[in-house]
C-alpha cells in the first residue's frame, strides 16, 4: 500500500470506530426498551457505510460479515423478519474486532 491508501484505510479505521459505537449506543437504547425499528436505518446506514469502504481496503472477512449484516437489517426494514437484538450485538461486535484486528478475529 502507498501512504496514500494507508492514510485512507486509517481514516477509515478512525471513522468506523465512530460507526460502531454510535450503533452500540442505538442498541444499547433497544436492548433498555426502546423499539429498534426506530433506529434500524441509522444502524442500516452504518454497517453499509463499513461494508462499501472494507471492501475498497480488500477487507474481505469484514465485507463479508458486514454484507451479512446489512441484509439482515433490510429484512427487518421490511418486516420480513422479527429483530434479534442478540444476533445484531455479536455481529457488530465480530465487525469491531475484524476492524481492530486488521480483518483477522478469534471471533469468527
Amino acid at each position: 500500500m502507498i501512504d496514500e491508501d494507508i492514510e485512507l484505510k486509517n481514516e477509515f479505521l478512525e471513522e468506523s470506530k465512530d460507526i460502531i459505537s454510535n450503533i452500540n449506543g442505538l442498541l444499547g437504547k433497544s436492548i433498555n426498551g426502546e423499539p429498534i425499528k426506530e433506529f434500524i436505518d441509522e444502524i442500516f446506514r452504518g454497517i453499509h457505510t463499513i461494508k462499501g469502504a472494507s471492501s475498497m481496503f480488500s477487507m474481505n472477512k469484514t465485507h463479508e460479515i458486514a454484507h451479512e449484516l446489512e441484509t439482515y437489517l433490510g429484512k427487518i426494514k421490511s418486516n420480513s423478519v422479527t429483530p434479534n437484538l442478540e444476533f445484531i450485538q455479536g455481529q457488530v461486535d465480530l465487525i469491531e474486532d475484524l476492524l481492530l484486528n486488521n480483518d483477522e478475529s478469534d471471533l469468527t
